[in-house]
């Protein structure tokens, strides 16, 4: 298994998890992005900010269904906390952001120490939190908001990754894995940030975003390996 430290073990864990169905989740998902960016963001923005939120949690679902199933120590909470330090570059508006990255860095600690168990429910809660401060951040900018969705990075690329072809065998010791992918996360982040904050149309930002996003999970592959969850 993927993981960082003493605890790390050769089997993922298992537990039960966020027992709903593949579909409930997706509808689940959709709704809450919808719901997020239609009535919690209370300034204008483009009309199609909640079909976006939407379609980004809907397209988490795979991971939720990871997660319960594997589930490192600092991995989701790490990757969550990451893509919202990378907001914090990428948007216009940042003070709400603020509050949010402190709830997760705390959730992070508390996540490394084993007090909370992340499974596909929680993970999806990470995702919306982050979804939901990009869109208010990137509200007035089309461009960064829909740079501002693929920032969630791994944590809607993970499932892919093992998927795809590549080494048989990883190219990171397992006991260094999380961290490498926190390290790769980073990175995405930082120039999907970047160049979100340049763009003013969002055809733009959203090619650059899935470009940007096959390529971290080329990259994550070759950091797990293939595994067949």
């Amino acid at each position: 298994m993927l993981g960082y430290g003493p605890h790390v073990t050769a089997e993922p864990s298992h537990h039960p998890g966020w027992s709903w169905p593949a579909w409930a989740r997706v509808v689940t998902a959709g709704g809450v992005g919808y719901g997020l960016a239609r009535w919690a963001v209370p300034v204008d923005g483009p009309p199609w900010r909640a079909v976006a939120a939407a379609v980004t949690l809907a397209l988490v679902t795979p991971t939720t269904l990871l997660a319960d199933r594997w589930s490192p120590r600092g991995l989701w909470s790490g990757l969550a906390l990451v893509s919202a330090g990378g907001l914090y570059l990428g948007v216009p508006e940042t003070d709400h952001l603020v509050a949010v990255a402190g709830g997760l860095a705390v959730l992070v600690v508390a996540d490394l120490a084993g007090r909370v168990r992340m499974d596909g429910l929680v993970v999806l809660a990470l995702a919306a939190a982050v979804v939901w401060v990009g869109v208010w951040g990137a509200v007035s900018r089309a461009g960064a908001l829909t740079a501002a969705m693929a920032l969630l990075g791994l944590l809607l690329v993970a499932p892919v990754a093992e998927r795809l072809p590549g080494p048989a065998r990883p190219w990171v010791p397992a006991r260094a894995q999380v961290v490498a992918l926190l390290l790769l996360q980073a990175l995405f982040v930082v120039g999907g940030a970047r160049f979100g904050a340049l763009r003013s149309d969002a055809i733009d930002g959203a090619v650059v975003g899935i470009l940007g996003l096959a390529l971290l999970a080329w990259l994550a592959r070759l950091v797990i390996g293939p595994r067949p969850w």
